[in-house]
């Protein structure tokens, strides 16, 4: 038992590791990072991923665009 328990907090601080020292920092590697890390030091809290607020394939100016029209009620003028 005692040996299972050492291999499973090896994996992960390997995980944590990996995750830390990736060449692009991505949200996902970030959550796993977190997560791992969490894990090592005992403690339990909502784990889910957060949710992009981007629906697919929106373009970020197009989704800051939508909401500036609803929120002005159609009334703004912008121009990029």
């Amino acid at each position: 038992m005692e040996n299972e328990v050492e291999f499973l907090r090896d994996a992960l601080d390997h995980i944590m590791r990996t995750a830390r020292a990736s060449r692009t920092s991505t949200r996902r590697l970030r959550w796993i990072e977190q997560r791992a890390y969490q894990a090592l030091q005992g403690k339990y809290e909502a784990h889910d991923l957060p949710k992009k607020d981007i629906k697919s394939g929106e373009s970020v100016k197009r989704y800051y665009l939508n909401k500036l029209y609803q929120i002005t009620d159609g009334q703004a003028d912008v121009v990029f």
